[in-house]
């Protein structure tokens, strides 16, 4: 099933990427005065850098394939195919936020015929993961 781009996780990550570099530009304001702080203005450097590599990394991003063949979950990006098993982060009904291997997968039903969409959900929620007990599922999320 391919997963084109979702405006509105683009718009959040561009969201996220200039808070964060407005956080570091403001805390760099405060600490100016401080003695010896000329290190500091690596700070905002830092998270400007950060920030417009991330958004650059957005911009670039395609369609995903997202694959059940059975056994496993693949992720298709066009640079490279990630097997795993695929966990529901975030669910929203209509948006949902994947992690398969180490990818990090927005899927949106705004792309997708209603059938398609209803099949893909079902599809995640049969071939879930299984926890043993809460606190595994806790060092999972966290690993």
């Amino acid at each position: 099933m391919t997963l084109n781009r979702d405006p509105w996780w683009s718009a959040a990550v561009l969201v996220w990427a200039w808070l964060a570099v407005a956080s570091s530009l403001s805390w760099w304001l405060m600490m100016r005065p401080v003695a010896g702080s000329a290190w500091l203005g690596a700070v905002p450097s830092v998270a400007m850098a950060h920030a417009a590599w991330l958004i650059a990394r957005e911009w670039r991003r395609g369609p995903v394939v997202l694959r059940w063949d059975g056994l496993a979950w693949s992720v298709d990006d066009g640079r490279r195919v990630q097997a795993g098993q695929a966990r529901i982060a975030i669910d929203f009904n209509r948006w949902m936020l994947l992690r398969v291997s180490s990818a990090w997968v927005p899927a949106s039903a705004g792309g997708l015929p209603p059938g398609r969409w209803h099949a893909l959900r079902c599809a995640l929620v049969r071939h879930a993961p299984q926890a043993s007990s809460p606190s595994s599922t806790v060092a999972e999320v966290l690993a």
